[in-house]
């Protein structure tokens, strides 16, 4: 999400599925969970970067 002006909002995240489809209308859908994945990975790294220990 943008503001009117088209800046980033400091310390808005949007993690896993709201982020944006990684599979553009074609999901996979006889792997279960596939998406999983992306959300714990991503919902960690905001994580890190929101308790300042990122690398």
């Amino acid at each position: 999400m943008l503001t009117q002006e088209g800046s980033v909002i400091e310390g808005l995240y949007a993690v896993g599925n709201a982020s944006g489809s990684m599979f553009n209308g074609t999901y996979p859908h006889h792997m279960s969970a596939i998406s999983h994945g992306r959300c714990l990975t991503f919902g960690y790294l905001v994580g890190r970067r929101l308790a300042g220990l990122e690398d």
